[in-house]
């Protein structure tokens, strides 16, 4: 079962040059696993765990209050990275990004990753299980998220 974790968690981090680092977390920012790659960018896995639970607790009371559906994705910009992170029910999936490598992502092959993990999240964490038809909606939503996202050529403060 770790292996397959591990596996989905390589595809998501070979869709892109640009990615660094992919941590999964629960919403507390206890790490469950992680994968990554050496890069002139010095990143601690701890604090991107802690950074990525923040990211949804901070705003849950917000979207709450507004009456609006669930937070599913968050980006967070940084001098040299972004941190983009998938909220998966009660998990955490957060993508360590260098922008400066390559921007936009391709949100295809992330959103296809992304698919496969959401698809098989409940035999890893065993949580309800998860139809086709759902992680499709899901992987779709995270798509087209960074489809906005990346439609300039650059980030604008950079």
């Amino acid at each position: 079962m770790r292996e397959a974790l591990i596996k989905h968690l390589s595809t998501i981090l070979r869709s892109s040059d640009g990615t660094i680092l992919v941590v999964l977390c629960d919403l507390n920012g206890l790490s469950i696993a992680k994968i990554g790659r050496k890069s002139d960018i010095e990143v601690n896995p701890n604090q991107i765990t802690s950074l990525a639970s923040v990211a949804f607790s901070a705003s849950e009371e917000t979207w709450i209050d507004l009456d609006i559906r669930d937070q599913v994705i968050s980006f967070s910009y940084f001098e040299k990275a972004c941190l983009i992170t998938i909220r998966m029910d009660h998990i955490l999936l957060t993508i360590v990004h260098d922008y400066h490598r390559e921007w936009p992502l391709d949100a295809d092959k992330l959103a296809s990753a992304i698919y496969f993990l959401y698809l098989n999240i409940n035999e890893f964490f065993g949580t309800n299980p998860i139809s086709e038809e759902e992680a499709e909606s899901f992987s779709n939503k995270i798509r087209s998220a960074i489809y906005l996202f990346g439609m300039g050529s650059n980030v604008p403060f950079s």
